[in-house]
């Protein structure tokens, strides 16, 4: 691997293929003038390999690694080697089992914690309310509950294989620490007669589990604190007792996440910056701060919705609600604020520049919202409300909106399905990759640059492609000349392509296969899933499309690639047939192409599941095959997949 300061990735991978069986060691060489930063004192320049025969009983699986997941919600559990998902012991084939069948685990009390293999080398361990696991916490593998997995049962006595023997771990930090999010809200200003009240209600970042640190202070300009000394004590010991008491449980700091501070604490004309510290089971701790100004009048009293910082992406619109109430002081007559009293400004957060463009599109007043694609990212904006009572007095609030860069998203087209030399019109495009930010205007315009790679990865896996692509291109056309010349002679291969998309420092890749083989299978081809992720509340179709053909009648139906379970109307989630589950047909035939009905021309067929039907965090496979009905065409079938 060669890699410079302007590389697009700084992973290398390598495949190597074996002649025989034993211990192979690889040694990791570093060259070049940065060899002293990434050299072998701070990663290991050697990784020993056991190379077994391919008829051979492979190890049993053991417990690799135990890892709680980014929100600490669950943990998954990582084995050594693939496992056959306990198909021999659990007691259903439904995605969710008790993790007890396979698992040992002391913090999750009884049969409470539930298990879903992810995929054969990870079980995801999903915790409930009652869980008390943590850092360092053991995860143990039962003795005799799962086995290898059996790729060729047919080729190998799978039956006679020993199950894995028990084996233990620790629970691993997640790998992207779970941080406290302290989140207050306050209006900027009260008045002279008002109490205080500031809302955490929105934090987050605990896990689930009870605060480990939970503290309110504050620091003032106001010289008498003969009141509000005391307030502070009392409510911290009072939160302290409840962190040291062993049955504490999330929703009793609930209450402490509102702070009401009495107006008989508060001094006019003076500042308090008030600061909420929260630390989490994990022991990471956060603070937010905000500051109120007590006035010497009875000011409008504002409160902006979902506190006073604000992140958005440039494709999502921007919503702030803010609401004022007219403070009424002993004596005086009730105020208001009507709805057309609110006043709303943009400026720029860094440099204080009035952006008087950024006007509001809602009629509510009291709403402050700007369409999709109004922001630029990578840049930071003050939002600021003022509101005049009944009264003709004001009082202002405002928040930081911060809007990031999305990520982009690489799509490959043309791709997924089995070609020969003979199948016109094959191409690979990366073109309908997009950047969702569409921000290219003018002196923000960044090139997209599309660079491709190819490698086989069927019959030997890991070999470099016969093919070679020069610069920037988002599609790939091939010639019959050049699919012959990938296939090099062999009777079938399956290449897989991938495209790295780059914007600026910012890069996606995606990748399809291609199936070559040297007769011409029925055509078919699908539409690739544009979203990197779906909601399975929603409903699903996937674009699949199929071409008659002059010679034999297609027979064309949809499956899964890798068995994986969905979830029924009534909740269950179990493994069914996909005809059982998908709202279309999922098997088709087309006839003899002739007159209008043509082989170049690709018919719908289209799968589409119902919403609630797909599982939350599962990955699922569909693959389409078509196949001649003419067993004697000697055409093998085509195949595409979607992921």
């Amino acid at each position: 691997f060669s890699f410079t300061p302007t590389s697009a990735s700084s992973v290398g991978s390598f495949a190597a293929h074996f002649e025989k069986a034993g211990c192979v060691i690889l040694t990791l060489s570093i060259s070049g003038d940065a060899a002293a930063e990434y050299g072998p004192s701070s990663v290991p320049n050697k990784v020993s390999v056991n190379v077994i025969k391919d008829d051979a009983e492979p190890l049993p699986p053991s417990i690799k690694s135990s890892v709680f997941s980014s929100t600490v919600s669950s943990i998954f559990v990582t084995f050594s080697s693939p496992t056959d998902k306990g198909a021999k012991t659990l007691s259903s084939t439904s995605t969710e089992f008790h993790c007890s069948e396979i698992l040992s685990i002391p913090t999750c009390a009884g049969d409470g914690c539930m298990c879903a293999f992810v995929n054969s080398t990870t079980v995801k361990v999903m915790l409930d309310t009652s869980a008390t696991t943590t850092v360092g916490s053991s995860v143990d593998l039962v003795s005799g509950k799962i086995y290898a997995e059996c790729e060729k049962p047919e080729v190998y006595n799978c039956d006679a294989w020993a199950p894995a023997p028990a084996s233990s771990s620790v629970v691993e930090p997640p790998v992207v620490p779970l941080f406290p999010l302290p989140s207050l809200s306050a209006p900027e200003t009260v008045s002279s007669c008002s109490d205080i009240a500031i809302l955490g209600t929105t934090s987050s970042g605990s896990g689930g589990r009870a605060w480990k640190g939970f503290r309110w202070s504050y620091v003032t300009t106001a010289n008498n604190q003969t009141i509000i000394l005391p307030f502070f004590a009392s409510l911290n010991k009072e939160i302290e007792d409840l962190i040291d008491s062993e049955s504490a449980s999330l929703k009793d700091f609930n209450k402490y996440l509102t702070l009401q501070v009495p107006n008989s604490a508060l001094v006019q004309d003076a500042t308090y910056t008030f600061t909420l510290t929260l630390t989490n089971f994990l022991g990471k701790t956060e603070g937010s701060t905000i500051a109120v100004t007590v006035s010497k009048n009875s000011v409008p009293t504002i409160s902006i919705e979902g506190g006073t910082e604000r992140s958005v992406l440039r494709p999502n619109s921007l919503t702030v609600f803010a609401e004022a109430f007219g403070a009424v002081c002993p004596g005086e007559e009730p105020k208001i604020v009507p709805g057309k009293n609110y006043a709303w400004s943009v400026r720029d957060f860094e440099t204080e520049e009035e952006l008087p463009e950024l006007t509001s599109v809602s009629v509510d007043k009291r709403f402050f919202k700007l369409d999709p694609y109004t922001l630029e990212p990578s840049r930071s904006y003050t939002v600021e409300v003022t509101v005049t009572d009944s009264d003709g007095l004001t009082s202002s609030a405002a928040l930081t909106v911060e809007v990031g860069v999305s990520d982009l998203v690489a799509v490959v087209s043309g791709g997924s399905k089995v070609i020969s030399p003979k199948t016109p019109d094959v191409t690979l495009s990366a073109a309908s990759s997009f950047d969702p930010d569409r921000f290219d205007d003018g002196e923000n315009f960044e090139e997209a640059v599309f660079l491709w790679s190819c490698v086989e990865t069927d019959p030997i896996y890991g070999t470099a492609c016969n093919y070679e692509v020069e610069g920037n291109h988002p599609e790939l056309h091939f010639t019959e000349s050049q699919i012959s010349t990938l296939l090099a002679g062999a009777s079938a291969k399956t290449l897989s392509f991938s495209v790295t998309y780059t914007k600026g420092n910012r890069v996606a890749t995606a990748s399809s296969f291609l199936m070559i083989e040297s007769s011409e299978p029925p055509a078919i081809e699908i539409t690739p899933v544009m979203a990197p992720k779906v909601n399975p509340s929603n409903k699903l179709q996937i674009k699949g499309f199929v071409a008659p053909d002059e010679r034999y009648a297609v027979e064309a139906h949809w499956e899964l690639a890798v068995e994986t379970p969905f979830r029924l109307p009534g909740g269950l989630a179990t493994t069914i047939e996909l005809g059982e589950i998908a709202s279309s047909k999922t098997a088709t035939t087309l006839e003899v192409a002739s007159g209008d009905n043509t082989q170049s021309d690709l018919q719908q067929f289209f799968l589409i599941l119902p919403s609630d039907s797909l599982i939350g965090g599962l990955q699922y496979t569909f693959r389409l095959v078509a196949t001649f009905d003419n067993p004697t065409s000697g055409f093998t079938s085509s195949t595409g997949f979607a992921e």
